[in-house]
């Protein structure tokens, strides 16, 4: 694993952030994106997540919100939800710019109020495959309502108007016990963040003259309905901190989202005894949402079912994909349409017929542009296309350039690496090494491939022929 100190830029402003690449990378490969609770920076706790799924193979960038750390920004311990969110986005943009990193390729992972803020930029952006939603606040309305004495509710309540007024510092007490003058009144608040972050100079305030009022309009849960991708979502049983309704019900609303519960509080996620099994689940549901290390391998994914069963009682996980009504499909996840073109394409490698038939639905269609006789119907005749083609073209590899995904279709830009062994496409081959540019259009239904469509550089196969 190799580790770098990085900077972007955000809103101007410049945001610290570290990188973590594995060792064994021979290809691009995917990126999780990291970002903490509040007051939290990415040297609390973080790093030990980070460093396992940098040895698992995935890049990591795990970066300070403005106003904190060593990021830039004033004023100095500042919370604004709209700049987080904001930083949430300008870190995406310049992981996706990374050297090594498919840009497709883009996982979350938050914890706490960056777990809420993960689901957001998640719900807004339909190119992140994975989120890892830890603990996660996910209902800012409700986290507002909990309990307090009225004293308590007023006296926070008037610095932050008067903070909003003035534009000036108001620093008020982060965490406290129960009841108590704190932004975070909870059994585990105060003795979490202490044992958690005291060691890199944490302070028990935060200064809530920007942005507190909006708390209550932090609503990941009325967002959830909105992301495409994959969300894993861990909840602690004894979490006094995160209000466990709201994280259930983004279970419900999302489209493919997991439901994950553990024996912890709010802070437990960090803590020895539990951060093995915590990780290990996200680094499986990590793997198959995006992939580590070399993307031109397949990715094979276990059934659901035996998933489940390997869990211990404590970690049951609800999918919704799998409990919607049989007659209707949910749109397929970016990750499952990549799935299912990368293993499209790792049969034509391997010259599978069967497994390139598996992979369409019983009426599909396919279309080569210019193809004497047009679009073809059905398996049969898609499987004897595939035995003509593959007889005179060795494909060795397909090296995906770039994909554009829709609701339910998926355009490939792909370089097809292989030797003309016969006379692919009519042109006298002569065992020549080739390359061949392709654009493929995949549409899919019933979770298979419903048509192909697909248009290759005839002029520069010809003359690499005639070379």
């Amino acid at each position: 694993m190799r580790r770098m100190e990085m900077s972007f830029e955000s809103g101007g402003v410049g945001c610290a952030a570290t990188v973590y690449r594995p060792d064994s990378a021979t290809g691009l490969v995917g990126c999780v994106v990291m970002g903490n609770g509040i007051t939290l920076t990415r040297n609390d706790g973080i790093p030990d997540y980070a460093r396992r799924f940098a040895d698992a193979g995935f890049a990591v960038l795990a970066f300070y919100y403005r106003h904190w750390g060593d990021s830039g920004g004033e004023p100095r311990r500042g919370v604004s939800l709209a700049r987080q969110l904001e930083d949430w986005h300008a870190a995406v943009n310049y992981a996706r710019r990374l050297e090594g990193v498919h840009a497709e390729r883009i996982a979350l992972w938050g914890m706490s109020l960056g777990g809420g803020l993960a689901l957001m930029t998640a719900a807004s952006d339909p190119r992140i495959v994975a989120t890892v939603a830890l603990v996660p606040m996910a209902d800012g309305l409700e986290a507002w309502r909990q309990p307090a004495p009225p004293s308590v509710t007023l006296r926070l309540t008037w610095r932050a108007i008067r903070g909003a007024l003035t534009r000036g510092s108001v620093l008020v007490p982060l965490a406290g016990p129960p009841r108590s003058f704190a932004l975070l009144a909870a059994p585990e608040a105060l003795p979490g963040f202490q044992r958690l972050a005291s060691g890199n100079g944490w302070r028990n305030e935060v200064n809530i003259a920007r942005g507190s009022l909006a708390f209550p309009r932090f609503r990941p849960v009325q967002k959830a309905a909105q992301i495409r991708g994959a969300v894993l979502l861990q909840a602690g049983e004894r979490d006094g901190m995160a209000p466990p309704r709201a994280i259930e019900t983004v279970s419900r609303r999302a489209p493919h989202a997991e439901l994950a519960r553990y024996p912890i509080d709010h802070f437990g996620c960090y803590w020895p005894e539990h951060i093995d099994q915590i990780a290990d689940d996200q680094l499986e549901f990590l793997r198959r949402h995006t992939f580590a290390a070399d993307p031109h391998r397949p990715r094979l994914s276990r059934p659901r079912s035996a998933v489940s069963a390997e869990r211990p009682p404590h970690t049951q996980r609800r999918t919704n994909s799998m409990s919607t009504h049989a007659k209707t499909q949910p749109a397929p996840t970016i990750a499952q349409m990549d799935d299912l073109v990368d293993r499209h394409f790792r049969a034509e490698e391997t010259a599978d017929l069967d497994a390139i038939a598996a992979g369409f639905t019983p009426d599909a269609e396919h279309d080569v542009a210019g193809r004497p006789g047009g679009v073809l119907h059905g398996g049969e005749q898609i499987a004897a296309f595939y035995d003509g083609l593959l007889a005179e073209l060795h494909i060795e590899r397909f090296v995906t350039l770039r994909r554009w995904y829709g609701n339910d279709h998926l355009v490939d830009e792909s370089m097809l690496h292989g030797r003309a062994i016969g006379r692919p496409f009519g042109l006298a081959g002569n065992d020549k090494q080739v390359q061949i540019r392709l654009l493929h259009v995949f549409d899919f239904a019933d979770g298979l491939i419903s048509r192909e469509s697909a248009w290759l550089d005839i002029a520069a196969l010809q003359q690499q022929l005639a070379d």
